[in-house]
């Protein structure tokens, strides 16, 4: 009986030295990822994701171009999809040309002027290569302000700044770490109401 118990310890045990084995040599292969790894991951794609709302509106910032921010923020296969109320299937679009240009009204304009501002960002799942963020926004739309301007009624709403249109929106973003940085994959874009 004691060789019997001995055979099943050896068995048991060689079995446990080969999984050790096997997870120490997976855990190898994997990039090590420190919670202090996945906070600046996070705080990255926030950034990314300031610089996208700059994108959508179209002004980008100072010395870049509507081109230049997808190039950084969007990966060349990116896939967009905008989800409307009531719609059956989504507005898609593939590829940077297709986020390249901005894709509701411009933030300077004559009769319009709209922003986009993202309000929270939570994120889904972070990994040393890829991210699942969801993000919601508001989407103001404008007539110009003119206080100053050709305005001489004072703040009384008839020199501008009146809301046309309010959307909310819900992002959800996959993104991918490759040498160009954190780039989005997957935008699903959701209008709430």
């Amino acid at each position: 009986m004691s060789r019997l118990k001995f055979r099943v310890g050896a068995v048991l045990a060689a079995a446990t030295l080969g999984g050790l084995t096997f997870a120490a040599a997976a855990s190898a292969a994997e990039p090590k990822f420190s919670p202090t790894d996945k906070l600046v991951a996070e705080e990255d794609i926030r950034n990314n994701l300031a610089l996208y709302a700059l994108l959508a509106d179209g002004d980008g910032i100072k010395g870049k171009d509507s081109r230049a921010l997808a190039d950084k923020l969007m990966a060349p296969d990116v896939v967009t999809e905008l989800f409307f109320p009531g719609s059956k299937e989504p507005v898609r679009m593939v590829g940077r040309e297709a986020v390249a240009g901005p894709q509701v009204v411009p933030h300077t304009g004559e009769t319009t002027i709209s922003r986009h501002y993202l309000v929270e960002t939570y994120f889904e799942s972070v990994t040393p290569t890829t991210a699942k963020t969801i993000t919601t926004s508001v989407h103001f739309r404008l007539t110009p302000n003119l206080v100053g301007k050709d305005c001489k009624t004072g703040l009384s709403g008839n020199c501008g700044g009146v809301p046309e249109r309010i959307i909310m929106w819900i992002y959800h973003m996959d993104w991918v770490k490759n040498a160009s940085g954190w780039q989005v994959s997957y935008n699903g874009l959701h209008m709430d109401n």
